[in-house]
């Protein structure tokens, strides 16, 4: 059962490390499913590095709790570059995003594109998935009840990790509390990947 509608021009781009949220083109739908905005207002809330499915979200997370629970360096942040393309001039214009080099649209006559980059470390990028987590899982094969239960241990897990983080800002004080909350978060995610294993194991 699918739980949120297909939005048109909405495509999975496969990147070199992982599955991310793309968007672009007709309607101006951006990564998070909102519609173009006005030219000069930013990227849309910095989204495009959400993992498309469940089957590429899952794998991820475990890859980053391990890494942040382990000895030595954490990964280097991902590097997200995101093309914006401004229809119009003037107070008629307005935006249209897509991942940097994903497009395979045309450029129209008067169109400019401008293009932005951020980065999303590790610690943050863990708790992103956590959080989309139940968006994700609404566009996958998941039952009703099992969406809920999903939805109920990927909050349950963010609230650990706000608990734990408190007031810490600094990303060595995070990944210190999130050690300290190393096996809690391995339970969450275990449960996690037992419900959706179980889950689309029964669909099959």
């Amino acid at each position: 059962m699918k739980f949120t509608k297909h939005l048109a021009c909405v495509v999975a781009a496969l990147m070199a490390s992982s599955l991310f949220w793309a968007a672009g083109c007709g309607d101006a739908v951006t990564a998070n499913g909102d519609a173009g905005q006005k030219s000069g207002s930013g990227l849309p809330n910095e989204r495009f590095h959400r993992p498309a499915k469940l089957e590429v979200a899952l794998p991820r997370l475990r890859q980053l709790h391990d890494a942040i629970v382990a000895e030595g360096e954490l990964p280097a942040p991902i590097v997200i570059k995101v093309a914006e393309l401004v229809h119009g001039t003037g107070a008629s214009a307005h935006s249209h995003f897509h991942l940097a080099g994903e497009y395979d649209g045309h450029h129209e006559e008067g169109e400019e594109e401008k293009i932005h980059q951020y980065e999303v470390d590790a610690i943050q990028e863990l708790e992103d998935i956590v959080g989309w987590l139940p968006r994700i899982a609404g566009s996958s094969d998941l039952k009703e009840k099992q969406w809920k239960r999903l939805k109920e241990l990927s909050t349950a897990f963010e609230s650990d990790i706000e608990a734990a983080f408190g007031s810490a800002t600094d990303l060595q004080e995070k990944r210190k509390a999130y050690r300290s909350i190393d096996k809690k978060s391995n339970d969450h995610i275990e449960a996690i990947e037992k419900l959706v294993a179980e889950s689309l194991e029964k669909l099959g």
